[in-house]
C-alpha cells in the first residue's frame, strides 16, 4: 500500500486512524494517528507537526541554557533557524 491507499483503506477508516489537526500555517489536515488505543484510556493527537526551529529558543536556553549571546550567534551563524538553507535547495 502507498500513502493514497492508507487514507482509502476501509479498515483505517473503521479504526480511525487517521485524525485531523489544525496547522497554523499549513491548515486543516489528516495525520496518522496513535499506533494503539485503550478503550478506558481516552488518548488522541493533541499538537500538529511543529514547524522547522519552532522551538528552537526553548531548547536552546531553557534546556540546554545557552545564553541570549550565544544563542544570537547560532541563529547568525545559521546553525539554528526557522528557514531552510538555500544550501539545501
Amino acid at each position: 500500500m502507498d500513502d493514497r491507499d492508507l487514507f482509502r483503506d476501509p479498515q483505517m477508516k473503521a479504526q480511525r486512524f487517521f485524525q485531523e489537526l489544525e496547522h497554523e500555517d499549513a491548515g486543516t489536515h489528516s495525520y496518522p494517528g496513535l499506533m494503539w488505543t485503550a478503550a478506558n484510556t481516552p488518548n488522541r493527537l493533541r499538537l500538529p507537526p511543529c514547524r522547522l526551529g519552532e522551538h528552537n529558543e526553548y531548547v536552546y536556553k531553557d534546556l540546554l541554557g545557552v545564553g541570549a549571546r550565544d544563542y544570537e550567534t547560532l541563529e547568525q551563524t545559521g546553525h539554528i533557524g526557522t528557514e531552510f538553507s538555500s544550501e539545501l535547495s
